[in-house]
């Protein structure tokens, strides 16, 4: 014990005290803190290590909050203009400021690159995990196999401190009904990470969610403190490893979709895609979305993560730009019958819609190759060279044409799947109205970037009217937090001044949503009616978004 032989008081903060964090040295307790039972904010403070205790006396009003960690607190509304970190941001004194907020810092790139050191033998080196092969030899193998009906209670984690459980509790109860669209008995977002909670970098990551809504803000030092845990944890993780076996890269994999989802929740415009691009290399270096699921048997967890992966790859404007990570007909091997969909159930962030959101990306890939070929025409044009010009231009034209004759006739035959839903007609009736929505975005993005029809036409200010009428609809409901995109779409396509007006209301009255992009949707938006006041062109709303140096996630 360092801080024994040095004759230093200890603080006691757990797990590591601040002598031993400022040294660098791992800190050894005799034993872990004693548990107390904890209901309120006051239970919280009286067993908080010392420097998470306020040095000044609690505001009595404040203290009629008692839902600090108790999970039979109301449900927020998603619609609720506070966080309940508003009551809550004094009550506890700040923790010392982190040096710095390594998921924010600009050399986040070489942040990652130095703690992956990636074995360079390939997916074929790596020992294949299975039922049948190696059955339950980690502690969650035997959940690999099982799906539970209802959400577990999250089991003690004796690593994090009282404020870091409470921010889990926090996440458990309320974060994962308002930021999904599926329901609770069946959200993968407590089943998956339940499993890996005993990992410190997935319950320090998980802590950092439920810290970031309950205290309001991702700038506060508490979260902060969270998320970069999280990060030192998973460089620990990865350098005590040469080799990853498929169960690693299922951990890492997780670690990086919660890391992306907490970017995505704050509205940040960077550093999420860098964690989208990890976990391409995850899957790359697993074999491929078949291999990775095949290798763990087929599992909810592992096709959750996989979907998860897919609908923010569609859903973002490096897709817009350049088509999807993966082709559709790889995105089509993580549910390839309907056994496998059923099996399932309801995906949390794409419903019963993930066909829409495939073909969506579909349709942005062969935007971002029919872009290709008109950049090469010009380039042609440019150097002289103009005797192929006409036949590669016609050849374009029919690529288009065949492409979208066998995307539109599946496009406008989709429903949800019924296979996938038990629940209520009213249920049923909102997942029904997102995916006509979602047939209607579509539409409305071939008709203007695929055949370049500008906002102004006919065609475009009928499907306009058409796919507001849904927004309006769904405005109010639990579904209202997958309206970025639409009202994206909508609001490049107006063009008069009471609708565009009409429009800028809806994005204002759905920015106190849970997911913080309205706002970047917005100024997206007014800055191609600024470029177009007439609506006589096509403005691209990734081209804007290159601009601004955004990697925007309209999800």
């Amino acid at each position: 014990m360092l801080i024994l032989t040095a004759r230093k008081k200890c603080d006691e903060t757990y797990p590591v005290c601040s002598s031993c964090r400022a040294r660098n040295e791992q800190c050894c307790w005799r034993s872990a803190p004693s548990e107390k039972t904890i209901h309120s904010v006051d239970d919280a403070l009286a067993v908080a290590p010392v420097g998470l205790r306020p040095s000044y006396s609690l505001d009595p009003d404040a203290s009629k909050y008692n839902g600090f960690v108790d999970s039979s607190v109301t449900v927020v509304s998603r619609t609720h203009t506070s966080f309940p970190g508003d009551i809550l941001r004094n009550r506890i004194s700040p923790r010392p400021a982190e040096p710095q907020d390594l998921l924010n810092d600009p050399s986040i790139n070489d942040f990652f690159d130095s703690y992956y050191p990636w074995p360079q033998n390939g997916p074929e080196n790596k020992p294949l995990r299975g039922r049948d092969q190696m059955p339950y030899e980690y502690p969650m193998d035997e959940f690999l196999w099982s799906t539970p009906s209802v959400p577990p209670p999250l089991s003690p984690v004796p690593f994090l401190d009282p404020l870091g459980r409470s921010f889990i509790n926090y996440f458990q109860s309320k974060v994962v009904n308002m930021v999904t669209v599926g329901m609770e008995k069946n959200n993968y977002l407590i089943h998956t990470y339940y499993k890996l909670m005993q990992q410190p970098a997935i319950a320090y990551a998980l802590a950092a969610w439920g810290g970031y809504y309950l205290r309001g803000s991702a700038d506060d030092d508490h979260v902060k403190f969270h998320l970069n845990q999280s990060l030192r944890c998973i460089k620990t993780f990865v350098s005590s490893r040469h080799t990853f076996d498929q169960h690693d890269n299922l951990l890492l994999l997780s670690f990086y979709m919660i890391l992306l989802a907490i970017r995505v929740c704050t509205g940040d415009v960077h550093n999420w895609k860098v964690m989208h691009n990890k976990a391409r290399e995850v899957i790359v270096n697993a074999g491929g979305i078949e291999r990775f699921c095949n290798d763990l048997n087929r599992s909810n967890d592992i096709k959750f993560l996989l979907s998860s992966f897919q609908y923010h790859d569609v859903m973002s404007s490096s897709c817009s730009k350049h088509g999807t990570v993966f082709s559709l007909d790889e995105y089509q091997k993580i549910f390839p019958d309907d056994d496998d969909v059923k099996l399932f159930g309801v995906d949390p962030l794409q419903g019963c819609n993930q066909q829409v959101y495939l073909l969506l990306g579909e349709l942005m890939s062969i935007k971002a190759q029919v872009y290709s070929t008109l950049h090469y025409l010009d380039v042609l044009i440019s150097e002289g060279a103009r005797d192929n010009y006409h036949s590669l231009k016609m050849a374009n034209m029919r690529f288009i044409e065949d492409k979208l004759s066998s995307i539109e006739p599946t496009l406008l035959s989709l429903r949800p799947n019924k296979i996938q839903l038990d629940m209520t007609e009213s249920e049923y009736e909102l997942h029904e109205m997102v995916c006509q929505l979602y047939i209607l975005v579509c539409r409305l993005y071939s008709c203007t970037y695929i055949k370049q029809i500008p906002p102004k036409s006919y065609e475009i200010q009928r499907l306009l009217v058409e796919t507001t009428r849904y927004v309006d609809e769904l405005i109010d409901t639990k579904m209202n937090i997958i309206l970025c995109f639409p009202l994206l779409m909508c609001g490049i396509s107006s063009v008069g001044k009471f609708d565009r007006e009409m429009m800028e209301m809806r994005f204002i009255r759905l920015a106190p949503t849970p997911i913080a992009n309205m706002n970047k949707a917005l100024a997206i938006t007014k800055e191609a009616w600024k470029r177009n006041p007439n609506g006589d062109f096509v403005i691209d709303w990734a081209d804007i978004c290159q601009e601004f140096n955004w990697e925007f996630s309209p999800c």
